[in-house]
């Protein structure tokens, strides 16, 4: 299935907030330049200053094997944790279900950019959830708000259940973990180093891993914004070092090693076989294994090259051994072309 980037669901949130945006949002610049946590200046409806980071929490559901959409959360710029208390109405899941349906007609071309379906834990629907976050977190983000002049609740509800479906879906957990062969398995144990790399590669995000002993149990993907909520521009956080934010914002804690261990009698053999060929000590073996014998030939052909050209006069006091087997290699296409 296609996957979307930030960067084009960004662009579709963006052609509608023209279409159907908020007139005091209209003048922001584009492509937008605040981020949130950094004191942008600026017009306050044209970044998101409250609240100024927020992070998305993914489950680990053994049983099902899969990672459930959870909670949208808010933290402050310091990396605490934070609930919304704003007075504003709250809506049931009958209500968001109303306001959404009227968004949809509205919306057709931009929700049809990213078609994945949010899972969800069991009794949870769509309207349940975005009825709980944005309670929790969207009745708080100022560029949602009256004051920002979205005065309609199918408006801010459909912009904020748009931009959360498509976050959470973007975020396939699953798919950055196999990218780097890294598997479920009751056995396998994986640095939690290699783990968090993996998945900042496939977001861009800034992932906290939560565990139980060393038992993977969740992950939060904390970002800031660039600009407006609804538009999407996420990025990982520069204003806080990660250990700093991890103490603050992380209260499940993870070792040094960690598994991602599925239900009972779930058929990992090949997993655990492709993980254990691809364990970083042995990735490690074979890297350094390929880089000696790369640096070997390269000082082989580097010593003839420098004994070819030992009484030519040179304009350089180094000469690059990747420039001269580029050159070895041209030579020899053009000799092969004469031998035709």
């Amino acid at each position: 299935m296609m996957k979307h980037t930030f960067a084009q669901v960004a662009l579709a949130n963006l052609f509608f907030s023209l279409v159907a945006g908020s007139s005091l949002t209209a003048e922001c610049p584009d492509p937008p330049t605040a981020v949130s946590c950094t004191n942008p200046k600026g017009p306050s409806c044209c970044f998101t200053s409250e609240p100024g980071q927020f992070s998305l929490y993914q489950r680990w559901d053994r049983e099902e094997t899969t990672w459930l959409t959870i909670a949208l959360r808010s933290l402050t710029c310091e990396g605490f944790h934070s609930t919304c208390k704003s007075p504003t109405k709250k809506y049931s899941p009958e209500d968001i279900s109303q306001y959404l349906a009227k968004f949809k007609a509205r919306d057709q071309s931009t929700l049809a950019l990213n078609p994945h379906k949010l899972v969800l834990a069991p009794g949870v629907s769509q309207a349940s959830l975005i009825a709980s976050e944005w309670e929790r977190t969207g009745a708080c983000i100022n560029t949602l708000s009256k004051s920002c002049g979205y005065t309609k609740p199918s408006e801010k509800l459909g912009l904020f259940h748009k931009t959360l479906v498509s976050l959470a879906t973007t975020l396939d957990t699953a798919h950055f973990l196999s990218v780097k062969r890294i598997y479920p398995s009751e056995t396998q144990s994986y640095p939690k180093e290699r783990i968090v790399d993996a998945l900042h590669a496939g977001s861009g995000l800034l992932p906290m891993l939560q565990c139980r002993s060393d038992e993977i149990t969740g992950v939060e993907y904390v970002f800031v914004t660039r600009g407006l909520f609804q538009d999407m521009h996420f990025e990982s956080p520069k204003h806080i070092e990660f250990n700093e934010l991890a103490a603050r914002a992380n209260k499940y804690p993870c070792p040094s090693k960690v598994r991602l261990i599925p239900k009972a009698g779930f058929d990992n053999k090949e997993t655990d076989q492709a993980a254990s060929a691809k364990s970083p000590s042995n990735e490690h073996k074979d890297d350094n294994a390929r880089d000696e014998e790369d640096v070997k030939k390269k000082l082989k052909f580097f010593s003839k090259k420098e004994k070819e050209r030992a009484d030519k006069p040179s304009e350089h006091s180094w000469i690059d051994p990747e420039l001269l087997m580029e050159e070895e290699a041209s030579a020899k296409v053009d000799r092969d072309k004469s031998d035709l």
